[in-house]
């Protein structure tokens, strides 16, 4: 008995053996198949392109998961809860009742004033001739939604994403939009008034024939834009960015660009009036038939900038930091250029008149043809500087600091020099 127990022992432990050695031989195949791999084939940039790989493939389905579906909602439950909040007098959450998902659905012509729809998804919805009065929408989505002649007053949609929303004809008025999204939307023939669009995004979107009076958009960001014929009114665009945008056949009264930065943009055949630029930085800026009387330039600083056919009168420039300045057929008369440091400056066929370079550096600088009866360059620093065809009577040159001046064909009549 103890014999067999002893046999049926050994040989159960002879399988275990067994079956070990299969085992630490697989191992080492298996050992062997990755190293041969990694010799011939991961390579650090083999490594690296499977890690993006995995990184794309994570984020697609990260994007499945939360994708949105559209609603199972119907525009009657939507409408029997508005009329039931009418009915109370009381402001109503939309969202907690029915959900944060109203997308895709033919809303167009309710009235959702008085509710509460944080975070709200109405993305793909018709929500033409909508009202929202006293929303509040904060973290709302409109992205590719309809909002043609809705009106917005008094609501909070700040941090909301308008991504392709087409606002045409829409009014807003006095609403609280700061950090959202407004790219590729359609504000055309839009009415704004009194509202704060500040730290926003308006990238290619359609402001065409808008009103907007009042309202701020601080430390906003517009590129690829094209602007005409739009009325505004004492906005504020203070700290902003404008980055390849065009303004034409538009009226921009008063309007605040302190300390924006410009690049690559053109107003033309517009009202400038009274516009306050200073602090801003300008580079690739085109100024053609604009009418900017007493725009205001000081402490700016400017880079090949054209202004063309123009009329800047009482303009502002003291202090300012100009170079590959070109300005041609323009009026500046009575503007102030104290202090300013410029630098291939060319003024062709110009009025400069009863204006003033008090303290000015000018280098490299030419002035054909204009008219500079008045003007003031006392104690400036006129350095290669040259003066043609141009009439400098009455002109004031005391105290000024000349190195190669050149004055050719020039009308001067009691002018005054250091004595």
């Amino acid at each position: 008995m103890q014999f067999r127990f002893l046999k049926n022992t050994l040989k159960t432990i002879c399988k275990m053996k067994f079956l070990l050695s299969v085992a630490l031989s697989l191992c080492f195949l298996l050992n062997v198949y990755i190293n041969v791999a990694i010799a011939e084939d991961e390579t650090p940039e083999s490594v690296l392109r499977k890690f993006k790989l995995m990184q794309n493939t994570s984020k697609q389905s990260a994007d499945d998961v939360t994708k949105i579906k559209k609603s199972n909602l119907t525009r009657n439950e939507i409408q029997d809860l508005l009329n039931s909040a009418k009915n109370s007098n009381q402001p109503i959450n939309i969202v907690e009742s029915l959900g944060q998902n109203l997308s895709g659905l033919d809303l167009s012509g309710l009235d959702f004033s008085n509710t509460i729809m944080y975070h709200a998804n109405f993305s793909g919805s018709n929500m033409d001739d909508c009202t929202f009065g006293n929303t509040f929408l904060e973290g709302a989505n409109f992205s590719n939604t309809s909002l043609k002649r809705t009106t917005f007053i008094k609501t909070n949609v700040s941090r909301s994403n308008f991504t392709k929303a087409n606002l045409t004809n829409a009014k807003l008025s006095k609403i609280y939009a700061k950090n959202s999204i407004f790219a590729s939307a359609n504000f055309q023939n839009a009415k704004i008034f009194a509202s704060n669009f500040s730290n926003s995004h308006f990238n290619n979107c359609n402001l065409d024939k808008s009103k907007i009076v009042k309202s701020k958009f601080n430390y906003s960001l517009f590129e690829d834009i094209k602007i005409t014929e739009v009325f505004w009114d004492l906005n504020f665009f203070s700290s902003s960015k404008f980055n390849k945008i065009n303004i034409a056949n538009s009226d921009l009264q008063a309007i605040d660009w302190d300390n924006s930065e410009f690049t690559e943009a053109i107003f033309e055949d517009s009202i400038i009036f009274a516009s306050n630029f200073q602090n801003a930085k300008l580079s690739n800026v085109t100024f053609n038939q604009i009418n900017a009387k007493a725009i205001n330039f000081s402490e700016a600083k400017l880079s090949k900038v054209i202004i063309n056919k123009s009329n800047m009168n009482y303009a502002l420039f003291q202090d300012s930091e100009i170079s590959e300045f070109i300005v041609m057929l323009c009026d500046f008369s009575s503007s102030n250029f104290r202090r300013v440091k410029l630098t291939n400056f060319n003024f062709y066929s110009g009025n400069l008149k009863n204006s003033t370079f008090y303290q000015a550096i000018i280098n490299n600088s030419k002035i054909f043809n204009s008219y500079l009866a008045g003007i003031n360059f006392s104690k400036s620093n006129l350095i290669n500087v040259s003066v043609n065809d141009s009439n400098l009577s009455y002109s004031n040159f005391r105290m000024t600091k000349i190195d190669n001046f050149n004055s050719q064909n020039n009308f001067i009549k009691k002018v005054l020099i250091n004595e």
